[in-house]
């Protein structure tokens, strides 16, 4: 795991850390609704809806935090003085401490109050640092522990280990704005890229008589929120990656013979039958011929 570049590992652990958050958010919904419940957390400062800071940490420190060089003992004259560990101790409660952002556990008053709603609450991501939901604690260890990890996603090797963070059940998009166009190329890009505002290209595939019709959404959302997700919700479809791809479909047109004459089938199975028929019987006839003259070859043998 070493010989993989740090950005890379610390890729891979965050995304599951966010298939963790996944599976408990939509737990979480399925088991509760969209409404405030018990045991549900919110935070009392600003969330960045993403994973915190200090996972950051330098990898070098955290790769050899695990064991003591070979040779170093009570004896080594090189140790830094005790300053800088001071320092060093202060810098890491400061880390620690910026991570462990406030929350809430909501009471039934709470619920009741009318002060929170489901905009409100959050998840955590598994790490050290965060609180988890006392409603939802059992499923991030049933989730964790199939993979035979613990909620506090320690590891011996710090850089192994995750502190965890904060993000939004729900996000409310921003700048949310809308139009149907139509268009004939189903190749053809109907919204600028940024490369394209940059080269000063204008032109897209909208055509007002064109023969497909398209909705164009675009909305702002905040950190670690996708689009493909508000549409899931928008348009009540699933967003897997089969299901985009049969969305291609929507452009295929009917299959047709040369002469665009539908091809048929019926008069075709028909011909096909009666020719099996003819050939059916002719091997039967000929199957008979074969085993008479059989019998007669054997017959004298038997007697």
């Amino acid at each position: 795991m070493d010989q993989i570049a740090r950005n890379a590992r610390l890729l891979y652990i965050h995304s599951y850390q966010s298939w963790v958050w996944n599976h408990v958010a939509s737990q979480r919904l399925n088991k509760f609704g969209k409404e405030p419940v018990p045991g549900d957390l919110v935070p009392l400062g600003e969330v960045r809806d993403d994973v915190t800071e200090d996972d950051n940490i330098d990898d070098e420190e955290n790769q050899n935090d695990d064991a003591e060089p070979s040779g170093a003992g009570k004896n080594n004259t090189d140790k830094k003085p005790d300053t800088d560990k001071k320092d060093k101790t202060t810098n890491n409660k400061a880390s620690v401490s910026k991570t462990m952002i406030p929350v809430k556990v909501l009471t039934q008053e709470d619920c009741d109050s009318g002060n929170y709603s489901i905009f409100d609450v959050v998840l955590p991501l598994p790490g050290y640092s965060v609180v988890y939901p006392p409603n939802m604690i059992n499923f991030y260890r049933h989730l964790l522990s199939k993979d035979e990890l613990k909620l506090d996603m320690k590891h011996r090797i710090k850089s192994y280990s995750m502190s965890g963070g904060y993000r939004h059940i729900v996000a409310r998009p921003a700048d949310v704005q809308w139009r149907c166009v139509r268009y004939s190329d189903p190749h053809a890009d109907l919204i600028l890229s940024d490369l394209d505002e940059i080269e000063g290209i204008t032109n897209t595939g909208i055509n007002e008589d064109g023969e497909y019709k398209a909705l164009l959404l675009t909305m702002s959302l905040p950190p670690s929120s996708y689009a493909t997700m508000a549409l899931r919700e928008l348009l009540k479809v699933d967003t897997s990656g089969d299901n985009q791809a049969l969305q291609n479909n929507y452009h295929k047109k009917p299959e047709t013979d040369i002469t665009n004459q539908p091809v048929k089938k019926e008069e075709k199975s028909e011909e096909s039958s009666e020719e099996s028929k003819e050939t059916g019987a002719e091997k039967r006839k000929l199957d008979d011929d074969v085993q008479e003259v059989e019998v007669k070859k054997t017959k004298p043998y038997d007697e």
